[in-house]
C-alpha cells in the first residue's frame, strides 16, 4: 500500500481535538518528579487509553529505586510545595511582595529546600562569578550550579534567566546526600535586575519526603510476540509544560488510538507496538531496570519530545533526530517519508544524533532509538508554555505520521532495513563535509561505522526469521553505569573522573559524553572510539578513553 493511502488510513481514529484537550488537562498539574501529581496525570492517561480499548498497565513505584546503581543519574526525594514568595524591603519598612507562587508554582526552583531568608541580595550574574554573597542573583541555575554555590556560603538563590517568563529551575535532590538546605527561587529577568543591593525576603514551605511516586504506564496493540516498537513520552514537567512535554503524551495517544483502529494489519506482520508514558529518564529506566521491558526483541524505538506546537508562535523547527550508527534504526526512513507528507511547517530531515531525552536511555540499553523534537522553543522550560502555543492539527498530523510510519515498518520491514542502510551515507557525507576532516580521521571513522550499522541491520533481518539476533561485533567492555550521565552525577558520584570530566573543554566534555553512551549502548569501546573521531576529526587520547572506563564500571560506592 502507498504511503499516502496508509496515512489517510491511520488518521480514521485520530481526534486532534481531543489530544489538545488532553495537553490542557495535563498542563492544569504541576508534574514534578517527586511530586503527587505526576502520578494523577498518569492515571488520566491511562483512563483514556483503556477507554479507547487499548490495554494498558500503571505500574507506580513508591520510594527509592537505587537508579543511581546502574544509570548515571537518579530519582529525586519526593516533594511537596506549598507556597513560596519573594519579598523587598519597602523604605519605609514595609514588605512588598515581588514574586509568589500564586502566580505560577515555577517561583519556587523545584526541589527547593524549605527555609525563610533575609538579606541583601547582589547581581551576580554568572554562578561562576560568585565570590560569597549570603544571597546571589544568579543568571542559570544548572543542577550542580545550584550545590556549588551552597557549598561556597550561600543562604538562598535568586536565579532568573535572559528569556520570556519565569524559567523551571530544578535541584533533583539524591537520596543518598542529606538533602539541601538554601531556600531557592525564580522569577523574571526583570524583577531579578532590579533587586541588586536590595533587602529581600524569601520564605519556601515545602517539605521533602522519603515516598516519591514514579508512574510507569504501559500500553500495548499488535501481536504477541516478534519484533517489537517502542515509544515513549514523558509525562512530567512542571505546571504548565503543555510543549514540553503534554504534546508528547497526547500525540503518544493518538498514535496509539491510531494503530488500535488497524490492529489486525500489525498482527499480520507480527509487529507489536509498546507505548511508555513515565517520568524522563528515570520512568524508562524504571521500566527496563524491574523487568518491565524487555530490549532484546525491540527494533527500534522514537521518543515523542515537544510535537504539535504553532512553530510561528514558539520559532521552532521539526526535527526527527536519528539514532547513532551502529546502532541505526529501521523506523527512521520510514517515519522521515512519513512526517514530510503529513506534517505541514519547518522540517529539518533526518538527522545525526543528539543527546537529550528519554531516546538516551533506550540507547544504553542497546535499543535504536530516535527523538522526535521541535526545537527551539522560546518559552521552553517556562511559565509561558502553554496550551494556547500549540495546534490540535499538528497534533493530529504527528501522530498520523509516527502511525502511518510504523505500519509501513511493519508491512515492508525488508524494504525498511535497505532504506535504514542507504541512510547511513548520511553520516558519511556529514564526515566529509566537516571542517575537522581534514586531519583524516573522520571519513575513515565514518566509513566503518557505516559497515557496523549495516551489519547491524541485516543481523534485525536474520532475527526476524531466526528469532534471534547476532551482535555483529566484538563486546571488550561491561557497562555498569549506563548513560545519560548528567553533570551532577559526575559532580556528586564521579570521583576524580568525574571531576576531570567536568574540567574538560566544551569540545571534549561534548566527546567524553558521546563516547559514554555510544560505548554503554554496543559495548564496544572500539566502536565508542570510533564515534568519538567521527564527531570531533581526531583520535581520543588515552587519558579520555581511560576516563570514559573508570565512569561506565563505577558501579555503586
Amino acid at each position: 500500500m502507498a504511503l499516502h493511502q496508509v496515512l489517510q488510513e491511520a488518521s480514521r481514529a485520530i481526534d486532534g481535538l481531543r489530544a489538545f484537550e488532553l495537553v490542557s488537562l495535563l498542563s492544569r498539574l504541576h508534574r514534578i518528579q517527586g511530586g503527587s501529581e505526576v502520578a494523577i496525570a498518569a492515571e488520566h492517561v491511562a483512563q483514556l487509553l483503556g477507554e479507547l480499548g487499548i490495554e494498558t498497565r500503571l505500574e507506580t513505584f513508591r520510594g527509592p529505586l537505587g537508579l543511581y546503581e546502574h544509570w548515571g543519574f537518579w530519582e529525586p526525594r519526593g516533594w511537596q510545595l506549598y507556597s513560596a514568595v519573594l519579598e523587598r524591603r519597602r523604605s519605609d519598612g514595609s514588605w512588598e511582595t515581588v514574586a509568589s507562587s500564586h502566580e505560577t508554582p515555577l517561583i519556587a526552583v523545584v526541589h527547593s529546600p524549605p527555609g525563610s531568608v533575609e538579606g541583601e541580595a547582589r547581581l551576580v550574574g554568572s554562578p561562576d562569578s560568585y565570590q560569597g554573597e549570603p544571597v546571589p542573583v544568579v543568571s542559570s541555575l544548572a543542577w550542580e550550579a545550584y550545590y556549588r554555590l551552597v557549598e561556597a556560603g550561600a543562604d538562598a538563590v535568586i536565579a532568573f534567566h535572559e528569556g520570556p517568563g519565569v524559567r523551571y529551575w530544578g535541584l533533583y535532590p539524591p537520596f543518598f546526600q542529606e538533602p539541601p538546605s538554601a531556600p531557592a527561587v525564580s522569577i523574571e529577568r526583570e524583577k531579578a535586575l532590579r533587586l541588586n543591593r536590595e533587602r529581600v525576603r524569601i520564605r519556601v514551605e515545602a517539605e521533602y519526603h522519603t515516598m516519591p511516586e514514579t508512574p510507569v504506564l504501559l500500553a500495548r496493540v499488535g501481536g504477541d510476540g516478534g519484533p517489537v516498537v517502542l515509544l515513549v513520552a514523558h509525562i512530567c514537567h512542571p505546571r504548565p509544560g503543555a510543549h514540553d512535554n503534554a504534546s508528547g503524551v497526547a500525540v503518544l495517544v493518538e498514535v496509539m488510538a491510531a494503530l488500535k483502529a488497524v490492529e489486525s494489519r500489525l498482527r499480520d506482520a507480527g509487529v507489536s507496538v509498546i507505548a511508555v508514558a513515565a517520568p524522563e529518564w528515570t520512568g524508562l529506566a524504571a521500566a527496563f531496570t524491574q523487568g518491565l521491558l524487555e530490549p532484546s526483541g525491540i527494533i527500534a524505538a522514537l521518543s515523542i519530545d515537544m510535537v504539535g506546537a504553532r512553530l510561528g508562535s514558539t520559532g521552532g523547527v521539526l526535527h526527527l533526530i536519528g539514532s547513532p550508527p551502529p546502532l541505526v534504526s529501521p523506523l527512521d526512513p520510514a517515519l522521515d517519508a512519513a512526517i514530510a507528507a503529513s506534517v505541514e511547517g519547518p522540517y529539518t530531515g533526518l538527522k545525526s544524533y543528539e543527546w537529550g531525552s528519554d531516546h538516551d536511555v533506550a540507547i544504553g540499553m542497546g535499543v535504536p532509538s530516535s527523538l522526535l523534537n521541535e526545537w527551539p522553543d522560546r518559552y521552553y522550560h517556562t511559565s509561558l508554555d502553554t496550551p494556547d502555543n500549540l495546534s490540535p492539527q499538528r497534533l493530529a498530523a504527528t501522530a498520523r505520521a509516527i502511525a502511518g510510519a510504523i505500519v509501513a515498518l511493519g508491512e515492508r520491514l525488508e524494504y525498511a532495513i535497505e532504506a535504514a542502510k542507504a541512510s547511513t551515507s548520511l553520516y558519511i557525507y556529514r564526515a566529509l563535509l566537516s571542517d575537522m576532516a581534514v586531519e583524516g580521521n573522520a571519513r575513515e571513522a565514518a566509513v566503518k561505522l557505516a559497515e557496523y550499522s549495516r551489519a547491524y541491520l541485516d543481523s534485525i533481518r536474520r532475527a526476524m526469521k531466526r528469532g534471534e539476533q547476532e551482535q555483529p561485533w566484538s563486546r571488550d567492555i561491561d557497562a555498569v553505569v549506563r548513560p545519560p550521565i548528567t553533570r551532577t552525577y559526575l559532580y556528586l558520584r564521579g570521583g576524580e573522573a568525574g571531576k576531570k570530566i567536568l574540567e574538560l573543554g566544551d569540545r571534549e566534555r561534548s566527546g567524553v559524553k558521546a563516547m559514554m553512551t555510544i560505548a554503554a549502548a554496543t559495548g564496544s569501546m572500539e566502536i565508542a572510539k570510533l564515534y568519538y573521531q567521527m564527531k570531533t576529526g581526531r583520535q581520543p587520547s588515552e587519558e579520555l578513553v581511560e576516563l570514559v572506563e573508570r565512569m561506565l564500571a563505577m558501579g555503586r560506592g
